[in-house]
Order: C-alpha cells, then structure tokens, then sequence
C-alpha cells in the first residue's frame, strides 16, 4: 500500500525537529575535539623544541613586545605572524578559564578562521608571552552554534583565574575588573610599565553584537607546583549521539503510528445506496397492527 503524504510530512518534520535541537550540541563538540586536538599538536610541538630553541623563540617574542612601547599598537608588521611559531601547527597558545568551564587554543589575529577555530589574538597588542610592560589581548566570538568560543566569557567574575600556556609555560592571572564598553573604548588597551596585564574580549549583548565585554586581568605567582583543574575534560562524552538516536527513535515511532492510522482510514468500506422516501416499501397495514398486538404490555 502507498505510503501517504500525511506520513511523509510527518517524517521529514520530526526529522527536522530532531536535527535542529541536536546540531547545536553536535556541532560544539565537535569543535571542542579539533581543539583538543590543536592543544594536544601544540604540546607536542613544543616538546619536540630544544630548551635553547625556545628561549629563542620567547626572547624574540619579548623584543616585539618592547618594540610596541615605542612604536604602539602596529598591525601589517609581517613580523608579527613570525612570533611563537612552532613547527606542524598554527596555534601558539592555550587559554583555560575553570569557572567558566573554557578551555581554548589561541591563534594569531582575530580573523574569522581564528575565532571559528578558538581565540584569536589581537594583533598590535603584547605576545602572550608575560612580563613586565606587557598587555595582551584575546577575542573571541559569542553565541554561535557551531563554536562555544567566549559565550560564557561574561559569566566570568572578579578574582577568577585565568592561564595562559606559551612556550611550555603556564602563567596565571587573576581578573580584577569586568565592564562593558562602547566598541571604540574597549579598542583601547593601555601598556603600564610594572604591568603584565591580560583582557578578554567579546562581544556583547548576545545577538546584538553593539558593545563589547571586557574582563582585565593581571599577572599573579603561584606555587610551582599549582595545577590548573578544569570542571572536566574537553571535549567530554559524546552525549549528542544519545539525544540523536532518541530523536530518530520517536520519529520512526511517530511515522509508524500516522501510517497505521492512515490504512485504517484506506480500508474499503460496504457501499451504501440511497433509497428515496417515495420508494420505501412498507408492510401491509394487517401485519403493522399484528405486530403491535403481539408487544408485551408494559410493567406497570
């Protein structure tokens, strides 16, 4: 028997309704396990380094930054994209903020690739690689379905702790302040000269996109032996697939209960002929008053 239209409507839209509660959650994991997979490539990238090599690499990271205290914020300067690089891998940092469950690789600039793919840095701003007289800034996107990014950035608060790996190092900062500014306001990143300061930048309100949030923090020791622990590990278990093949469960059981209904109503029915009054035949009077006499009297 044919399947009906009504079944197949029913089909493809609780597929939909499936795909669309799902994809956001897919796509995000996702995400999370290429960036796991770049953190892992930049650790081993940066064992392969020799000591001697990345001391190179960090000292030179360092004389660009003095360089912005003369010049100020430069972007176009071809030596910008030849900090912090590494061999077989294009991510020169990782950024873990525990209370609000983030854990990112960080890339040169804020283009398009860098914030579908992590954090950016901003170009024109200090290396990410600490010291006095220093201000790095990262950016990152917020809301979209496909990347986590910063959309839990403004749920960060004052005296949270935020790392930042580079070159084998983890240095931790502490955010002393958080403010939403006016896009031209918050493109103003100060260099203070007894500072190795750090911001976090997004946009702001969500969807909206018209000011930015800012969270500042500043460089603060820790043990040497203090380890940076994470709510859980990235990108976690795969629970989409679960939600996924409950979706298409309730769709087949969905499909099959509109098709049922659908035979039923397709099962032939006896035809019925319509008699007009003046062609009913009635019995004979005799036999109507017969029939009457012969009731049962009613109970009293």
């Amino acid at each position: 028997m044919a399947i009906s239209i009504r079944t197949v409507a029913v089909a493809v839209l609780f597929l939909i309704a499936s795909g669309a509660a799902v994809y956001p959650q897919a796509a995000q994991w996702v995400e999370q396990y290429h960036q796991s997979k770049a953190n892992d490539l930049l650790s081993a990238s940066i064992a392969e380094v020799e000591p001697g090599e990345r001391e190179e690499l960090r000292a030179k990271a360092d004389e660009y930054n003095q360089s912005l205290l003369r010049t100020g914020p430069v972007t176009g300067n071809p030596e910008y994209f030849e900090q912090m690089r590494l061999a077989d891998t294009d991510v020169i940092g990782r950024l873990r903020v525990p209370s609000i469950d983030l854990d990112q690789p960080i890339r040169h600039t804020v283009d398009e690739y860098a914030l579908l793919s992590g954090v950016g840095h901003a170009e024109g701003t200090s290396m990410p690689v600490g010291g006095l007289a220093t201000h790095a800034v990262l950016g990152g996107h917020r809301g979209l379905a496909e990347a986590v990014g910063f959309t839990h950035l403004p749920n960060i608060e004052v005296g949270d702790m935020v790392y930042v790996d580079s070159l084998g190092e983890t240095m931790a900062y502490q955010v002393f302040d958080t403010e939403v500014l006016e896009p031209l306001e918050a493109a103003v990143h100060p260099i203070e000269p007894d500072r190795d300061l750090l911001t976090l930048l997004t946009c702001t309100p969500l969807g909206v996109n018209s000011h930015r949030f800012v969270a500042l923090a500043e460089r603060v020791d820790v043990a040497p032996d203090h380890e940076v622990v994470m709510a859980r590990d990235f990108p976690g278990p795969p629970w989409w697939i679960a939600w996924a093949g409950g979706g298409l469960a309730f769709t087949a059981a969905a499909t099959v209960f509109v098709a049922r209904q659908d035979r039923r109503r397709q099962v032939p029915q006896p035809a019925r002929r319509y008699v007009p009054v003046d062609e009913w035949v009635l019995p004979p009077l005799d036999v109507l008053i017969a029939r009457n006499e012969n009731r049962p009297a009613p109970h009293a």
